[in-house]
C-alpha cells in the first residue's frame, strides 16, 4: 500500500464532472406567496364591527356585508360557508374560488379598501365558476353602490 498523503482527495471539479458545483436545493412546495391584493379578516372585534355597521346585500345564492373603511387597505375579506354546502373539501374549494374571484374583480369594480364578508347559501353548489363569478360581480357592484333612495 502506498503511504497516505495530505492530498488523498480529488479536487472538486474532478470529483463529479456531470454535476453542478453548487447545490441548488429543492424546489419550493405549496402555493405562491400572496400578492397583497386582499387580506383576511381575523378577530372577533372585526366581525362584530362589520355586523353592526356594515351594509348587507343579497343575490340568488350569495350574500355579502360591506363596510367602507379608508384605513383598511388593502381590502379585508372573509367567507362564511356553512356545512349545508357540503363536505369540507367542497367548502374549502368554494372558498378558494371565491377568494380568487374577489381578488380579480375587486379592482375592476373600484373596491380597494374596506371590510367584506361573503356568505353562501346551499344552492351555490349548482353554480359553475363562470356563473359564480358573474354573481359575485353583481353582488360587489350592489355592495359598493349602497342603498338607493
Amino acid at each position: 500500500h502506498p503511504p497516505s498523503s495530505s492530498q488523498a482527495r480529488l479536487s472538486r471539479p474532478h470529483a463529479h464532472p456531470c454535476r453542478p458545483g453548487d447545490h441548488q436545493g429543492q424546489a419550493a412546495q405549496g402555493p405562491h406567496a400572496a400578492l397583497g391584493l386582499i387580506w383576511r379578516i381575523r378577530g372577533r372585534r372585526a366581525f362584530q364591527t362589520l355586523a353592526r355597521c356594515g351594509r348587507t346585500t343579497r343575490s340568488e345564492t350569495l350574500w355579502c356585508t360591506f363596510l367602507n373603511d379608508p384605513a383598511a387597505v388593502p381590502l379585508r375579506v372573509a367567507f362564511a360557508v356553512g356545512r349545508s354546502v357540503g363536505p369540507a373539501t367542497r367548502r374549502n374549494r368554494l372558498r378558494r374560488q371565491l377568494r380568487a374571484i374577489v381578488a380579480s374583480l375587486a379592482a375592476d369594480v373600484g373596491l380597494r379598501q374596506g371590510w367584506l364578508l361573503i356568505g353562501t347559501k346551499p344552492a351555490v353548489n349548482k353554480h359553475t365558476f363562470a356563473t359564480l363569478r358573474g354573481e359575485v360581480a353583481g353582488l360587489l357592484a350592489k355592495a359598493i353602490a349602497g342603498p338607493t333612495p
